[in-house]
């Protein structure tokens, strides 16, 4: 099994120019990076907004599960993301981790 969060992670800065990342929301961007240190080893969380929300946004009450779903969603349609059930839990995998980190 995978570790959960490293201390740290670099974040490539050729992700300025990422044309897949400039067709979401700026929120989507946000959370796209914020859920780097939330990562395992393999680049995959749990998918559940709700706990994203705890993990990644606690202190924002502005930033709701739904606001975290559609975000989700955004960055699933432009592959940046993928979502897959293991069980009854949803998970995460961002499929060009290993490229990057």
């Amino acid at each position: 099994m995978a570790s959960r969060n490293s201390k740290g992670r670099m974040l490539f800065w050729k992700i300025s120019y990422c044309k897949q990342l400039s067709r979401c929301s700026m929120l989507a961007n946000l959370l796209y990076t914020w859920l780097l240190p939330n990562l395992d080893d393999l680049g995959r969380m749990e998918g559940d907004p709700e706990i994203i929300k705890g993990m990644v946004f606690p202190y924002h009450k502005d930033i709701t599960a739904d606001l975290i779903k559609k975000s989700l969603s955004e960055l699933n349609k432009e592959n940046l993301i993928q979502h897959y059930i293991v069980g009854e839990n949803w998970y995460i995998q961002f499929p060009t981790f290993s490229e990057y980190q």
